[in-house]
């Protein structure tokens, strides 16, 4: 088990391809690969380390034809892979084990292909970082953020295909953070477990299934306008309020919503 530090992307793809290792990437370089990989990477790119210290490096543009493999649980800190473009089916793709993707204080943005049905294909835990989803190249009925997700302290942004018509999740654990989903064919969501959030963009016509009101232990609130104008919830932590109310902190705190945690 070794520490290996990397200077450019090649390095990196064969650095993070040993099993067991912990890489290391520059302070706050950037990596366009316009420049190294005009025309795309191709092919799988497999992740057998364990962890990942990005260090505030930028991995800019990459078009990667195929999808990250990971067999077995990875961290990734402080790694920002932005202006992305994958043409599978998944970026992280697990396989068929169940594995957890931990990324801590990550930004990854991106362009997700016809092909592409999830971000990640396994469990998937945010902690203060930033996805921005771009899905509306794809042509399926349900495309997944993650198999399940946590999030805490995060925003995580979507755009889906006007084709696409199925359900959104908030993960089965979300505290503290901001969701903007433009997903207009959107069915159903179950607010049960988000807890200080903050819900904005365009569900369609979509109904809560949360039946029977559960909730986090603080208030989250949704722009009204994102709604049907026919929504109706049974959580009464899941408060409505205008695009001008988020942001007006003392109406914000007079709902309950935690101001400042």
């Amino acid at each position: 088990m070794a520490t290996v530090t990397v200077n450019n992307f090649a390095e990196f793809v064969a650095a993070v391809a040993v099993s067991g290792d912990t890489v290391n990437l520059p302070v706050k370089a950037v990596w366009d690969l316009n420049d190294t990989h005009p025309e795309g990477y191709t092919g799988n790119i497999p992740i057998n380390c364990t962890s990942i210290n990005g260090n505030g490096t930028e991995i800019r543009n990459l078009h990667l034809y195929g999808k990250f493999v990971v067999p077995a649980d990875l961290e990734i800190n402080d790694l920002f892979l932005t202006n992305t473009v994958c043409e599978d089916t998944a970026f992280f793709d697990y396989g068929s084990a169940a594995r957890t993707l931990t990324m801590n204080g990550c930004i990854m943005t991106g362009i997700y292909g016809l092909n592409t049905t999830a971000f990640c294909k396994s469990m998937l835990a945010l902690n203060r970082s930033v996805l921005n989803l771009d899905m509306t190249a794809g042509g399926y009925g349900d495309i997944l953020i993650a198999d399940d997700y946590t999030a805490q302290y995060s925003r995580i942004s979507a755009q889906y295909p006007q084709n696409a018509g199925g359900g959104f999740s908030f993960g089965s654990e979300a505290k503290f953070c901001m969701y903007t989903i433009q997903y207009l064919g959107c069915r159903y969501f179950d607010t049960s477990h988000l807890s200080g959030c903050v819900v904005q963009g365009n569900f369609g016509e979509a109904s809560d299934h949360n039946y029977y009101g559960y909730h986090g232990a603080f208030v989250s609130v949704y722009d009204s306008a994102a709604m049907d104008s026919e929504f109706e919830t049974e959580n009464v932590y899941f408060k409505a309020v205008t695009h001008e109310q988020l942001y007006d902190a003392a109406y914000l705190q007079s709902l309950g919503f935690p101001i400042g945690a």
